[in-house]
């Protein structure tokens, strides 16, 4: 698995993949939250609002992919950072997995210093194809940023087309399977589900218009479970959450019938890494993270208007 996108020193340690015996690819994580779910320790585990990061490279920086199966890309927010592990268990046995995260970075341009960007994702989708191949699928988790970030107006006039310049520019027999965004009421911003549901909406705008586009419906399945799946912050998921959301992408690739079977999916699997097998997490710093202003990309050229949403969330 890969997740790039930071920029912080970290110290390097050494993994071996489960179940398989080659090692996982180079894989960066940098996540500002509350919550330390889904990066080794248990859901739940407070450590107070700190940057942590951690690095795991293989042996002589050779680029590897962990599993073993038909190719699978998955791109998204810390999202799927916090969700990588149980990604990985779920993804291992019938799949090889490629991930690639940015940690604060929505589809659409924003201001939070904690994203490196703006970035362009269909850029990062081809890079990858260069790395590693062609996918067989592209999963997709986008737009929870830009909930957090931007007005109900300008989701409602941007969002559908950044979707569809996506997904355009990967070829037309590659499905991309997207999903929506759980609904969270969180404390320090009780109304940002109205924002949600404007992502959510062009999805399904968008999905109602290009046959290659799956939307797969995560705000069900995450539903009345608000806040149990969820950590301290009320924002990024929990240990629950990533094994519950990790199993349900997993399992929406079944009708695509790319393996012999149906895959078991399964992100609880505990694994035992070998004992010459040792993992650095680089130290940690108390840090506030800094209020969020939503601003326009400059290569937009649809107007904007003025009532951009700023919140103070940690975002993914």
């Amino acid at each position: 698995m890969e997740l790039i996108g930071t920029r912080q020193r970290t110290r390097a340690g050494l993994i071996i993949a489960p179940k398989v015996v080659t090692p996982w690819l180079v894989f960066e994580e940098s996540i500002t939250s509350p919550e330390r779910a889904g990066m080794g320790g248990s859901g739940g585990e407070t450590v107070g609002k700190r940057s942590m990061r951690r690095l795991v490279v293989v042996a002589a920086g050779a680029v590897l992919l962990a599993g073993c199966g038909p190719l699978v890309f998955i791109l998204g927010d810390s999202q799927v950072g916090v969700a990588s592990d149980a990604a990985g268990r779920a993804f291992n046995s019938d799949y090889l997995l490629a991930l690639r995260a940015k940690p604060s970075c929505g589809l659409l341009p924003n201001a939070n210093p904690q994203c490196p960007g703006p970035v362009d994702w269909r850029a990062e989708y081809n890079d990858m194809v260069e790395k590693k191949g062609t996918p067989k699928v592209v999963i997709v988790e986008l737009g929870t940023n830009d909930a957090a970030n931007y007005s109900e107006t300008v989701i409602s006039l941007l969002e559908p087309q950044a979707i569809r310049d996506f997904v355009s520019n990967i070829p037309s027999d590659v499905p991309v399977v997207w999903s929506n965004i759980p609904a969270v009421t969180p404390s320090w911003d009780p109304t940002i589900d109205t924002r949600i549901q404007a992502v959510n909406t062009a999805l399904a705008q968008v999905d109602s218009e290009l046959s290659q586009l799956q939307v797969v419906d995560v705000r069900s399945l995450f539903a009345d479970h608000f806040p149990e799946w969820f950590g301290s912050d009320q924002w990024h998921f929990n240990q629950t959450g990533s094994e519950q959301y990790a199993a349900f992408m997993c399992h929406s690739l079944d009708g695509l019938h790319l393996t012999d079977g149906t895959p078991k999916c399964d992100p609880t699997t505990t694994t035992t890494e070998p004992a010459t097998t040792t993992s650095t997490e680089s130290p940690t710093t108390t840090t506030e993270l800094p209020t969020t202003t939503s601003t326009e990309s400059s290569t937009t050229t649809t107007t904007v208007p003025e009532e951009t949403t700023t919140t103070a969330a940690p975002a993914p």
